[in-house]
């Protein structure tokens, strides 16, 4: 619950003979894009402030050599050396892990495809349109492969879905960014019970005069009569499990996450927010209020797209 970005434009998909005539095809597209590809101008106060918009993305080489659109100067410099799985970027350009190096280490075998990582730089104010290889040192005249003026729908081909504003950023921040803190301590506490809960023992305790009773009470199965000349030689005791403080400040955790996340459990109708049915229809009122403003949000972000 973030948010998102998207792309919209037209692709160039071949050519096509018309009526004897050759024609050069465009498709409109539309596509989520991940937020470890987008690159933003962090320089920027708002968004309609920044210079730059980019995103990265990947193509076949050889359809990328054939690309008439792009140079043919810069067509020819690519090389399997740009490609998706020689020299790949393990960061965002946050520095946090990319998503997609999730995992990867249970793919052992080397990428065999003939791919290259591209990156789309959109300049708002001048309304061009760049693109060069995503590479070290890709960023120049020679390795250029398409300057022009954007063509497309107005605004440019970057849209942005905020759920929440940040005053004086580029970057959106949504609802689930304030319950972290106090998720991530949830997750402690619990983790914390369930190593309490995998030391607990149990042991029957017994002195050396009552070493038959013990071994009577260990052998026989449950509901059946022991013989027993000394009851009080033998003593079952328990030791560790989870403590009870730790378990109601769990609780107390999980009560303030519910409130802080906007009552999920009542939105989601697996639990009472409240004693009385009239209490419960105002809580569900207030919570419908605050999903409303997201919900116009997305909105206005869809219809935005189709608009364009």
């Amino acid at each position: 619950m973030i948010g998102g970005y998207a792309k919209i434009g037209v692709a160039w998909c071949g050519d096509s003979q018309i009526e004897g005539l050759y024609h050069d095809m465009l498709r409109p597209y539309i596509k989520c894009l991940s937020f470890d590809d987008v690159r933003l101008d962090m320089r920027a106060r708002h968004w309609d402030d920044q210079v730059f918009i980019g995103d990265t993305y990947r193509v076949d080489l050889d359809a990328a050599k054939e690309y008439k659109i792009w140079n043919k100067k810069g067509r020819e410099a690519l090389s399997k050396d740009d490609s998706s799985g020689s020299g790949k970027q393990e960061s965002s350009q946050g520095g946090d892990v990319r998503a997609e190096t999730l995992g990867r280490e249970l793919a052992s075998a080397p990428d065999a495809s003939s791919n290259v990582e591209v990156i789309d730089v959109y300049l708002p104010h001048k309304n061009h349109l760049l693109t060069f290889p995503n590479r070290a040192g890709g960023f120049t005249r020679e390795n250029l492969l398409y300057s022009g003026e954007w063509a497309g729908p107005e605004r440019g081909p970057f849209r942005r879905l905020a759920f929440e504003d940040v005053p004086d950023n580029v970057l959106s921040m949504g609802p689930a960014m304030n319950w972290l803190p106090l998720h991530e301590s949830l997750n402690m506490l619990d983790n914390k019970q369930i190593r309490q809960a995998i030391r607990q023992k149990q042991l029957l305790l017994y002195s050396p005069a009552g070493s038959k009773n013990a071994e009577n009470v260990r052998d026989f199965a449950d509901g059946m009569a022991v013989e027993s000349t000394d009851p009080k030689s033998t003593q079952q005791a328990n030791f560790g499990g989870p403590d009870q403080v730790v378990f109601g400040f769990v609780m107390q955790h999980m009560q303030l996450l519910n409130k802080m996340a906007g009552n999920p459990d009542a939105l989601g109708g697996i639990g009472p927010a409240a004693d009385t049915l009239g209490q419960e229809e105002i809580i569900a009122g207030s919570q419908s209020k605050q999903l409303a403003e997201m919900h116009d949000r997305d909105l206005d972000f869809v219809a935005d797209l189709m608009r364009s």
